[in-house]
């Protein structure tokens, strides 16, 4: 029988970064990790769960990671740590099997899509490269940065309903990030994302259509 896994949450000291992973024995873990780091370090919480928890929560807080699998120990982390602690994960991984249909300027969804790299990329600073802030949205989308680029930059005409899933899915986790912290000069939400969501929830039917239209925004 495999060993039940993990996903661990270790602190370095008492302020500093979070260590997210997943492993089979949390103690020896805690040890390795240890016997490398001067600091001592915290358990915070060890949650049963799978590679794909790990990665969700990877991209839930993937705006505040300093390194690798090491996150900033921010108020919105630390409480989501502890809710888990309680009460075990409140989310169901993303998983899509769906066919890579192409989605083309006619239905919206390039111009959606290119609207979402921008809102999970946020905050993107003054003078901020592009490749940096792209970079970061294709982290938190779970993408090649190449995919993100492409797309951002218009060399490719089709964007996949998968790849489209993921940007969404990434602007749903932020948007309660950004509507408490952004501000007036946040991004703000695009309803056609709540329509594509919708469509996205039909489930395994959705792989035989070869139409998924969105609406467009409307003007005015």
């Amino acid at each position: 029988m495999a060993a039940s896994k993990h996903i661990y949450f270790i602190q370095c000291g008492a302020a500093g970064p979070i260590k997210v992973g997943i492993c089979s024995s949390v103690p020896r873990r805690v040890a390795a990790l240890q016997v490398a780091n001067p600091i001592p370090l915290v358990l915070l919480a060890a949650i049963p769960g799978q590679t794909s928890h790990e990665r969700h929560v990877h991209r839930m807080f993937a705006p505040h990671r300093v390194s690798g699998e090491w996150f900033a120990p921010t108020p919105e982390l630390l409480d989501a740590i502890e809710r888990w602690r309680v009460a075990g994960f409140d989310f169901t991984p993303e998983r899509v099997h769906v066919r890579s249909l192409p989605l083309t300027d006619e239905s919206g969804a390039l111009d959606s899509i290119r609207q979402a790299i921008h809102y999970i990329a946020w905050p993107i600073q003054v003078g901020e490269n592009v490749a940096a802030w792209l970079q970061r949205a294709a982290a938190v989308a779970g993408l090649p940065e190449g995919r993100v680029r492409s797309i951002h930059h218009r060399k490719n005409t089709k964007v996949g309903v998968v790849e489209f899933y993921k940007v969404i899915a990434a602007a749903r986790q932020s948007r309660e990030r950004i509507e408490a912290y952004g501000g007036p000069n946040a991004p703000t939400w695009d309803p056609r994302w709540d329509e594509f969501w919708r469509l996205m929830e039909v489930g395994a039917s959705i792989a035989k259509r070869t139409d998924l239209v969105l609406p467009r925004r409307r003007v005015g």
